[in-house]
């Protein structure tokens, strides 16, 4: 990936998940936790099937046929699909609903750093004292920013919400070092590669949405359709992205631009009239944080650029 290829798709990517957490905000007001998580990965896993016939069809057209693409071993897939997709957002629902969305936004805070640890650990050796500074840098902004939210719900447990949360974190950082690993120096088509995950991790949220419409559930016209455009026209390229990403720059890089996603979410929700503006407080954790995400994402680009692509 070139230099400057990854800094506009690092600043592409904070955009489409900031995106995407409004859409879900709306999409709660007409359907449960169940049938949206279930449904969006759904529609993801159709855009990203149609994104994969047509990747294999144009590069069989100059051979006569259809060109299989390299796939991961099906153990890798089963095991990214189980943590990455379902147990992640079944963690996460579970955090948000036993301890309201502060408490796990402020867990999933931590991701970077139990990434940047698993790193260490599998490759034995420091991360580097420059890239552990401005990471501690960027989490603690993140961290400053959520923990000056006005109070909410607190759910129905404090101790199930925090461990729900750190399961969900542990997930996440899990998967992005194992899929980035998997795939480093991976430069082929981004939509077959991860189709396989997102069809297998889809099934248990299928059967989450299942039995919630069985006890009574129900969905609206229009939360079906904000489903449809948030799984095909904001996931898709969201993930794409995210999985290039991971496969270009490791997942350290990754978890970090995820931090710069609240306070745009903040920012967007109060343009948007879905929330109060940010407090001054807030604004400066916001500044800290970004700016230390802008120095990972500018002197990562730099590295690459002195590289060969």
């Amino acid at each position: 990936m070139k230099p400057w290829r990854l800094a506009v798709d690092s600043v592409l990517l904070v955009l489409l998940l900031a995106s995407t957490w409004i859409l879900v905000a709306l999409t709660l007001t007409g359907t449960s936790v169940a049938v949206a998580s279930a449904g969006r990965t759904v529609f993801t896993v159709g855009g990203l099937a149609l994104l994969s016939a047509l990747v294999t069809r144009r590069q069989g057209a100059g051979t006569g046929g259809r060109v299989a693409v390299p796939r991961m071993r099906r153990g890798t897939t089963v095991i990214l699909a189980l943590t990455g997709v379902s147990a992640y957002t079944i963690f996460s629902t579970a955090a948000i609903h036993f301890a309201g969305a502060a408490v796990a936004a402020l867990i999933m805070v931590g991701t970077p750093l139990t990434v940047m640890v698993v790193e260490a650990a599998l490759d034995r050796r420091s991360p580097g004292v420059w890239f552990l500074a401005v990471a501690l840098v960027a989490v603690a902004g993140a961290a400053l920013y959520v923990i000056q939210k006005p109070p909410g719900e607190h759910g129905e447990s404090l101790g199930l919400g925090i461990a729900a949360g750190v399961a969900g974190m542990a997930s996440m950082a899990w998967y992005g070092v194992h899929f980035a690993r998997a795939n480093a120096g991976y430069s082929g088509p981004m939509a077959p590669r991860i189709l396989p995950i997102f069809g297998f991790g889809c099934l248990p949220l299928l059967v989450w949405a299942g039995a919630d419409l069985l006890g009574g559930g129900t969905i609206t016209p229009g939360a079906l359709f904000s489903l449809v455009i948030l799984g095909v026209v904001v996931y898709v390229p969201a993930y794409l992205l995210q999985h290039r990403i991971l496969a270009a720059a490791g997942a350290t890089y990754s978890a970090l631009l995820g931090l710069a996603v609240p306070p745009v979410v903040g920012a967007a929700a109060a343009l948007a009239g879905l929330g109060p503006w940010p407090s001054p407080g807030q604004w400066a954790a916001t500044a800290l944080t970004l700016s230390a995400v802008v120095l990972v994402v500018l002197r990562t680009s730099l590295a690459r650029f002195r590289r060969p692509c």
